[in-house]
């Protein structure tokens, strides 16, 4: 059984730490997809809806993970290498 400190670092990663990632991960495929050629309003349009889904993917995946520390290293990760396509696209 876990501990009740590790299942608050996963409440708090899986949802604020899904939300800004997920929050993140849209910008940067809005951004990918205009630059590809997609119309920018059909560009914003499909990666806000495909958040959805990857959001609701990161809440189930945070609480499979064995482990909290991998949770928040992946989260960790990808908001660098989603703010560095940010940077990139901006």
């Amino acid at each position: 059984m876990r501990s009740a400190s590790e299942r608050g670092l996963r409440i708090v990663g899986a949802v604020v730490g899904g939300y800004l990632l997920t929050v993140s991960t849209v910008i940067a495929a809005g951004a990918v997809l205009a630059r590809l050629g997609m119309a920018r309003s059909e560009a914003v349009a499909l990666s806000s809806m495909l958040g959805f889904v990857f959001y609701l993917a990161l809440l189930v995946w945070a609480f499979s993970v064995r482990a909290a520390a991998r949770l928040w290293i992946v989260l960790a990760a990808g908001m660098v290498l989603t703010a560095a396509v940010n940077h990139v696209l901006d």
